[in-house]
C-alpha cells in the first residue's frame, strides 16, 4: 500500500484512502499516541511512536559551535544607564555618563576584558553628570562631549594611563541641540553633527581647539514636529558620510563631507533605506551599513536595512535579518557584522557576511544587559547597558562553526508518473516500485548553505529520517548526488529525473533501523563554497527489480524530523591571529614650498582579517617623535609645514585582531621651504665661472649649484633679505650682496678681474673718489645697490623735465694681446616711454669720442652689460656713462660693479667628436674664444695632452684607459682660469642585439 501518496492509479480502495486519512491526521497531531499502521504488515513497516516523529531518535547533530555569549564580572562595575558612551582603547573598554533613576551621571567604568575586571574612572574633574552625549578615542585620550537632554556643548577629555580629566575649550564649540549630535574620529579631530538643525564642529584635542563646520550643502535638517530619526555618521578615512531616514515622512537626507576643504558634495539616495528610528549603523571599511531600528511606538520596524558605497555611490539593499529591536548595535569585526538586540526581552543577534550577502545566525537568549553601546575589542563584541546589574555581554566569534540547515524544499519523483509533482506529500519515497507501477523513484532536497566565503567546508553531512521501509526489503544502497539543474516542489520526473553528477556523490546502506541516516557530501559542499550553483541534493536507491522502498518524512509534516544539512567549516579569520600587521610610509619629494600642503600616504598589510587603524607620527628637526594621526581609518592626509623645517614621518598598523605593529623602521623626510632664489655665476663677459663657492645666510634649506656651468637654486628659509656671498680664487670679489628675496627670486653674481683698473668700482667709497660727474641732472650715491651697500643714481629724483647727467673716470689701459673688458650692472627705468635719450657709454681718447653703447630699454631688475675695449690698448682714456633725458620722461639709471680689466677665462663652445670609442685613443677638437697660449684639456679634472692651435681652437689626445662614462671637459688657460663645455663627452657606444626566436619544428 501506499501511504499519503496522491495516487493517479485506477485500482485504488477503501482502505488506502481510509489509511492515509488517519496517517495525516496524525501527522497533523503530533502528540498523538499509539498511531495505528493498519497496513504495516502488509505491504509496509512503518514507525511505531508515541511521540512526535523523530522523537525516538535524536538529530545526531544538533545547532552549535556558533559561539555563545557571556557575562562578565560585575564586581566593581559602574551602575548600568542608558544613554551612555563607550569606547575601546586597544586593551579596555571604557563607559561612562548615562541616565540612572535620579538622573544624569559622571561616572564611569573601565573593563579589561583579558582579566575580566572592572575599575572605576576618576570623577576629579570630569564634566558634568549626562546622557546622551557623545565620545570618541583618540589614541590617547576618551573625548566626552554634549548631551542629548541636559542642554549642554561641553566635555572632557579622559587620559586612562594617568586617570586624568581635563576641560575641552567651550569657545567656538557647536550650540546646545536637541535631537543630539553623532561623533565620529577622523584620526586627528573629533567630527560632531546633528539632524536638527544641520549644525556641527571639529574639535583637535592637541590645540583643544575647534573650527566651524560649513551648513552649505548640508543634509536638510529634520523638519520640526518629529522625533529625531536615525542619525548615521561615518568616517571613511577621506571625508565624513551623514545620513538620517525618516519614515514618517518617508524622507531621507544625506550629504559627505571633508573636513580638510570645508565642503559638502551631494549623495545618492536612490534605494536608500526607510529605516527607523534607532537603527544600527557601521562602517565595514568599504561601506556605511544601516539597518533595523524600531516605529514611533518603539515597536521593531522592518529588518531592513541597506549599504552605501562611497565609490560608487549607490546604496544596496542587505538581505532580511534579525530583527533587533529599539536597542540596535552593530560592529564591524574586519569580515562580518555582528548585530545585537533585545526585543521583548529576548536577545536578537546575528552575523552579516557582506560579500556573500548571507546571514549566519548565532546564539540567542535573554537580553541580560539591555545593550546600549557596544566595542569591537579584536577578538570578541563587547556590549554595555541597564537590566545586566552591572555585567557586559561577551560574544566570540568561533574559528570552528556547525550549521545545521533545514530543507528549504523537498519532493521525490516517480519514473512511472512522469508528468505528477509530489512536493506538496508529507513523505519522501526512495527505490523501486513495480506493484503500483511508481518503479524507480528519487528524492530532491535542497538546503539553503549561509556560510561565509572566505571560509572553507571541512564537513557536510545530509541527513533522511527513515520511517517505513517495504515488507522484506533487503537492505538498500542509496547515493547523494549533487543536483545539477533548479527545480522546485512542482518538478515531475519528466523535468528533473537526470539533473545530477555522478561524479560527487556518497552512498551508504540505509537498513531497516527507523531514524536518522547520512550522507557524507563535504566534496558537494566544498564545490558550493568555491561557487559552483547550489541546486540540492537527488538521493537515489535501488532501481530495477522487486520492490524495495525507503520511506523517509518530508517537510510538509511539520516535524523536526525532516531532511536537513549539517555543514562544519573553519573560518581562517577567526583562527588565533597573533601576527601584527605592517605599516609603510610612501616616499616624500626632499623639498617641498611651504605653506603648500604635502600629501603624506601610508599603507598597511596583515596576513589575517585586515589592517583597521593607522597611528602616524611627525618628527619636526629631528626632534622627538609626536602623535600626528591616532587611530586613523584613512591612508593618506595633507600636512603643511613651516619653511626652514624638516619633518619626518613613521607610521604603524592596527589590525582587526586587535594586535599593534611595529614603528616603520625607515622614516620619510621632506624639508619645508619659504622661497627660492636662483642666478648664475658668470665673470665680467658673462662666461660661465667654474668651480666657485657660494655661501648664503641665512643657510638655505638645500642648494643645488652645478659647478661647471655656475647655475645655482637654493630653497630658502624665509622670504626675507638673504646675504649672497661668492668667490672663486682666480677672481676678484665683489661685496656681498643683500638680495630681497620677496621682490626678486634671482642673483646674477659677476666676478670681477684681479687687475680692476676702475677706481670705487662697487661705489662703497663717496662718490668723489675715483669719478667725475657733470651735467644738469642730480647724481647722488643710492642704496638701491646690486651688492654691497651702495651704487650710483643718475637723475637720482627723476624729476628734472630734461637735461643730461654723466659721471667718468680715466684710466689707462695696458699694452696686452689679451681681450680688455669693461663690465657693469645697470637698471634703468623710466615713468613714460623714451622719445629720445637714454643712457650712453663712450670712450673718449684726447679729442675723440667713441660712442660704445646705448640702450633706451627698461631694465627694471639688474642687467649686466659688457663692451670690449681691446681697441684703446696701451692708451689713456676716459669711461663717461651719460643719462639724457627730455620731456620730462622721469628717466633714472642705478650703475654698480663698474669694473674694467683682462678677461682670462676660456670660452668652450663646441667638442668634437662628442662620442669615442671606449679603451681607444682618440683625438677631440674643441672650438671657443680666448684659448691662451700653453692651455690644458681636463677629463674630469684630470690633464690630458694638448695642442694649441689658436685662440678659438685646441686638439687634445684623449688616452686608451678611458673606461664607459660621460667625462666633463674643461679648458684651463695658464692664469688657472677654467671653462667648461655645457654637455659632456660620451665614451662607448650603445649596441643592440636582435631578438632571436626559434620556431617549434
Amino acid at each position: 500500500m501506499r501511504l499519503t501518496r496522491r495516487s493517479s492509479m485506477f485500482r485504488i480502495i477503501v482502505l488506502v484512502v481510509v489509511v492515509s486519512v488517519i496517517f495525516a491526521a496524525a501527522l497533523a497531531v503530533s502528540a498523538q499516541s499509539n498511531i495505528t499502521r493498519t497496513l504495516s504488515e502488509e505491504l509496509f513497516v512503518v514507525e511505531d511512536t508515541t511521540h512526535e516523529y523523530g522523537g525516538t531518535t535524536n538529530k545526531p547533530l544538533t545547532p552549535s559551535g556558533n559561539g555563545e555569549w557571556t557575562l562578565s564580572s560585575a564586581v566593581n562595575a559602574p551602575n548600568a544607564t542608558f544613554g551612555s558612551t563607550a569606547v575601546w582603547t586597544g586593551s579596555e573598554m571604557i563607559v561612562w555618563g548615562g541616565q540612572t533613576n535620579t538622573g544624569g551621571t559622571n561616572q564611569g567604568g573601565r573593563y579589561l576584558p583579558s582579566t575580566d575586571t572592572w575599575l572605576s574612572t576618576n570623577t576629579t574633574g570630569a564634566p558634568a553628570a549626562r546622557f546622551g552625549h557623545v565620545a570618541v578615542w583618540t589614541g590617547r585620550e576618551m573625548l566626552v562631549w554634549g548631551s542629548i537632554a541636559s542642554n549642554l556643548n561641553d566635555g572632557g577629555a579622559y587620559n586612562p594611563s594617568a586617570d586624568q580629566w581635563r576641560p575641552i575649550t567651550t569657545t567656538n564649540a557647536p550650540p546646545p541641540s536637541y535631537g543630539g549630535y553623532k561623533a565620529i574620529w577622523t584620526g586627528h579631530e573629533m567630527l560632531v553633527w546633528g539632524v536638527r538643525v544641520s549644525q556641527g564642529g571639529l574639535y583637535d584635542p592637541s590645540t583643544d581647539a575647534w573650527r566651524s563646520i560649513t551648513f552649505t550643502n548640508a543634509p536638510v535638517p529634520v523638519p520640526a514636529g518629529y522625533s529625531p530619526p536615525t542619525l548615521a555618521l561615518v568616517w571613511t578615512g577621506d571625508e565624513a558620510i551623514a545620513f538620517y531616514s525618516l519614515s514618517e515622512t518617508s524622507q531621507t537626507s544625506g550629504g559627505r563631507y571633508d573636513p580638510r576643504t570645508d565642503t559638502w558634495r551631494p549623495m545618492s539616495l536612490v534605494n536608500a533605506p526607510l529605516v527607523e528610528y534607532k537603527a544600527a549603523v557601521t562602517w565595514t571599511g568599504r561601506e556605511m551599513a544601516v539597518y533595523g531600528g524600531v516605529d514611533a511606538d518603539g515597536y521593531p520596524g522592518p529588518n531592513i536595512g541597506a549599504s552605501y558605497n562611497p565609490r560608487a555611490d549607490a546604496w544596496t539593499a542587505i538581505p532580511t535579518g534579525p530583527a533587533l529591536g529599539g536597542t540596535a548595535l552593530m560592529v564591524w569585526t574586519g569580515t562580518d557584522i555582528i548585530t545585537l538586540g533585545c526585543s521583548f526581552y529576548n536577545r536578537v543577534s546575528g552575523r552579516y557576511d557582506p560579500n556573500s550577502k548571507l546571514w549566519i545566525p548565532i546564539p540567542t537568549g535573554a537580553c541580560g544587559p539591555t545593550p546600549e553601546v557596544g566595542v569591537w575589542t579584536g577578538s570578541e563584541f563587547l556590549a554595555w547597558g541597564p537590566g545586566g546589574g552591572g555585567t557586559a555581554l561577551r560574544y566570540t566569534p568561533p574559528s570552528q562553526s556547525n550549521m545545521t540547515l533545514s530543507a528549504s524544499a523537498d519532493t521525490y519523483l516517480a519514473q512511472g508518473q512522469p508528468t505528477s509533482a509530489f512536493g506538496s506529500e508529507t513523505l519522501l519515497w526512495a527505490g523501486y516500485d513495480p506493484q503500483f507501477k511508481y518503479y524507480t523513484e528519487r528524492v530532491l532536497a535542497h538546503f539553503p548553505v549561509a556560510i561565509p566565503g572566505r571560509a572553507t567546508v571541512t564537513q557536510a553531512t545530509a541527513f533522511l529520517y527513515l520511517y517505513g521501509y517495504s515488507t522484506g526489503a533487503a537492505p538498500m544502497n542509496m547515493t547523494a548526488y549533487r543536483a545539477t539543474a533548479p527545480w522546485s516542489e512542482g518538478s515531475t520526473w519528466q523535468t528533473s529525473s537526470n539533473s545530477y553528477n555522478t561524479a560527487l556523490g556518497s552512498t551508504i546502506s540505509v537498513g531497516t533501523a527507523f531514524g536518522w541516516y547520512g550522507w557524507d557530501v563535504t566534496n558537494i559542499a566544498q564545490a558550493w563554497q568555491s561557487g559552483t550553483p547550489n541546486y540540492g541534493l537527488m538521493f537515489t536507491g535501488n532501481e530495477s527489480g522487486a520492490r524495495n522502498e525507503r520511506v523517509f518524512i518530508a517537510r510538509e509534516a511539520g516535524t523536526t524530523s525532516t531532511a536537513y544539512l549539517s555543514v562544519t567549516y573553519a573560518d581562517p579569520f577567526y583562527a588565533s591571529d597573533t601576527t601584527a600587521p605592517t605599516a609603510s610610509v610612501a616616499g616624500l619629494s626632499a623639498l617641498q614650498p611651504a605653506p603648500v600642503p604635502l600629501s603624506i600616504v601610508w599603507s598597511g598589510s596583515d596576513q589575517g582579517r585586515g589592517v583597521q587603524f593607522f597611528d602616524v607620527q611627525v618628527s619636526d628637526n629631528n626632534g622627538s617623535w609626536t602623535d600626528w594621526y591616532a587611530w586613523a581609518v584613512g591612508a593618506s592626509a595633507p600636512f603643511t609645514g613651516q619653511g626652514g623645517h624638516t619633518y619626518c614621518f613613521r607610521a604603524r598598523a592596527r589590525d582587526y585582531a586587535g594586535n599593534v605593529g611595529s614603528w616603520t623602521t625607515t622614516s620619510r623626510c621632506t624639508s619645508f621651504y619659504a622661497d627660492t632664489l636662483t642666478g648664475q655665476v658668470v665673470d665680467q663677459r658673462h662666461a660661465p665661472v667654474v668651480e666657485a663657492s657660494l655661501s648664503i645666510s641665512p643657510v638655505p634649506v638645500a642648494t643645488q649649484f652645478d659647478p661647471f656651468s655656475g647655475r645655482y637654486f637654493t630653497y630658502l628659509v624665509n622670504s626675507q633679505p638673504h646675504q649672497v656671498s661668492i668667490s672663486q680664487p682666480n677672481y676678484g670679489v665683489p661685496p656681498t650682496a643683500t638680495v630681497d628675496v620677496g621682490a626678486t627670486s634671482r642673483y646674477d653674481v659677476v666676478l670681477q678681474p684681479f687687475d680692476n683698473l676702475i677706481q670705487n668700482a662697487n661705489f662703497e667709497l663717496p662718490l668723489s673718489t675715483g669719478w667725475i660727474t657733470s651735467g644738469t641732472l642730480p647724481i647722488a650715491s643710492s642704496t638701491s645697490r646690486h651688492s654691497g651697500d651702495f651704487a650710483v643714481a643718475l637723475n637720482s629724483d627723476a624729476t628734472a623735465a630734461s637735461g643730461s647727467a654723466t659721471l667718468g673716470q680715466s684710466v689707462t689701459l695696458p699694452v696686452d694681446d689679451r681681450p680688455q673688458i669693461l663690465s657693469f650692472m645697470y637698471a634703468l627705468s623710466t615713468t613714460a616711454p623714451l622719445s629720445q635719450g637714454g643712457l650712453s657709454v663712450a670712450v673718449e681718447v684726447s679729442d675723440t669720442t667713441t660712442s660704445v653703447f646705448t640702450t633706451t630699454a627698461p631694465c627694471l631688475d639688474w642687467c649686466h652689460q659688457w663692451i670690449d675695449l681691446s681697441a684703446w690698448q696701451g692708451q689713456s682714456i676716459t669711461l663717461t656713462f651719460t643719462l639724457d633725458q627730455a620731456n620730462g620722461e622721469g628717466l633714472r639709471v642705478d650703475l654698480d660693479e663698474v669694473t674694467l680689466g683682462t678677461w682670462l677665462t676660456p670660452l668652450v663652445q663646441q667638442v668634437t667628436p662628442v662620442r669615442l670609442d671606449a679603451y681607444a685613443t682618440s683625438v677631440i677638437t674643441l672650438t671657443g674664444e680666448n684659448f691662451l697660449a700653453e692651455p690644458l684639456v681636463l677629463l674630469n679634472g684630470l690633464p690630458i695632452s694638448t695642442t694649441w692651435l689658436s685662440t678659438t681652437t685646441l686638439t687634445a689626445t684623449v688616452p686608451n684607459t678611458l673606461t664607459f662614462g660621460a667625462y666633463s671637459v674643461q679648458v684651463q688657460n695658464p692664469s688657472s682660469h677654467r671653462g667648461a663645455w655645457s654637455q659632456r663627452l660620451i665614451v662607448g657606444h650603445q649596441t643592440y642585439l636582435p631578438i632571436m626566436s626559434k620556431n617549434a619544428p
